[in-house]
């Protein structure tokens, strides 16, 4: 039941449109949901004892806990990390580098360090390490790629805007965004950039634009069925997702999933009514795609799928896509309650090759 209190695209996909539509589609609802993010970020910052020294004071999130995603983080080793924060062992510095001299490096707080070694882990770069050609193709696989190199994008500025407009009209709370950091400034030139690869941290890149975040929408992949991405999403779900994601990549690939999920290769005698358009899945596509902006702007929501209580979901998302059982747990009130975890799913496969054989 923790699931419903996020705003969610694809939260339907549980079957509890009720709740999650009385949680953010009314304002009681909203002010309960809104209750519930704030004790969970007070828990967090309380557990973690940020107030109890100066140094960690230095490290209490500037996001508020509903806008960050799976880069929220809690102690789950029997060893506390700040422990090595409070006696000295780690300085913590909320600064820029001015630059480098020999063995120093120099801080925009005047601080200079003394060191052998600086380790920048920067990790901006959610561009795939494989280059695909020919190029310009990166356009019709849904991977990042810069909006002013594609000849024909994939989606037009008015079909972005309506997908915006569709997202905060059901979830108004996303709305109020929050400023992450506000003195942030962003790279403007970078030196020493590779001639063989133009991407910096300030080039403009669209996210990953993936159908179920995982097939390219482009009409030409969805004829050859010989392409998709797996794991391309951060979680705390990450091991069971990939499970159900190879099933479903498998159904994709052999043209098994329902045609309401997937328009067939091949007509299969259903009526007209029943099988998913080509628009349709790309609009989808786009919805979800657009949705992690607005939902984890202090996560890497507008660079891929990036989430936390929305994993659940979006594993009942592509378990109901193969028209296998979403609710594995003995009744309504287990539903609510019980967690869900990797033995939910450990039949799964079974499962499936069962269901295709009929």
């Amino acid at each position: 039941m923790l699931t419903w209190f996020s705003p969610c695209v694809w939260g339907e996909a549980d079957g509890y449109t009720g709740m999650r539509n009385f949680y953010h589609g009314t304002a009681v609802g909203r002010a309960i949901t809104n209750t519930f993010w704030s004790i969970l970020g007070g828990d967090v910052i309380a557990l973690n004892k940020y107030a109890s020294h100066p140094e960690t004071a230095k490290l209490k999130p500037w996001s508020e806990a509903m806008f960050t995603a799976s880069t929220f983080s809690i102690l789950n080793y029997p060893t506390d990390i700040f422990d090595l924060v409070r006696n000295g062992t780690v300085s913590v510095h909320i600064a820029d580098i001015t630059h480098l001299s020999p063995h120093t490096v120099h801080l925009s707080d005047g601080t200079d360090l003394e060191t052998d070694a600086l380790v920048c882990a920067t990790g901006w770069k959610h561009v795939p390490p494989v280059k695909f050609l020919p190029e310009g193709i990166d356009v019709e696989l849904g991977i990042p790629h810069t909006p002013a190199g594609a000849s024909e994008p994939l989606f037009t500025d008015e079909a972005v805007s309506e997908a915006d407009q569709e997202i905060l009209t059901r979830f108004p709370r996303l709305k109020d965004q929050p400023i992450q950091n506000k003195n942030f400034k962003p790279i403007l030139e970078t030196v020493g950039v590779s001639t063989t690869d133009k991407i910096n941290p300030s080039t403009p890149l669209t996210p990953y634009t993936l159908y179920r975040f995982i097939v390219p929408p482009s009409a030409r992949f969805l004829q050859t069925r010989d392409i998709a991405f797996a794991g391309y999403q951060m979680s705390f779900s990450t091991i069971t997702i990939l499970h159900v994601q190879c099933v479903w990549i498998n159904a994709f690939f052999n043209d098994q999933l329902p045609v309401s999920t997937m328009p067939p290769l091949k007509p299969r005698g259903k009526s007209e009514e029943t099988v998913k358009s080509i628009e349709e899945l790309r609009h989808e596509t786009l919805l979800h795609a657009r949705f992690g902006k607005w939902r984890y702007p202090a996560g890497h929501g507008t660079q891929f799928p990036d989430f936390v209580f929305d994993a659940l979901p979006y594993i009942d998302l592509l378990v109901g896509d193969l028209g296998l059982k979403v609710h594995r747990k003995a009744g309504w009130l287990a539903e609510a309650t019980e967690p869900y975890g990797p033995e939910d799913y450990r039949d799964f496969v079974a499962e499936f090759s069962e269901q295709s054989r009929e």
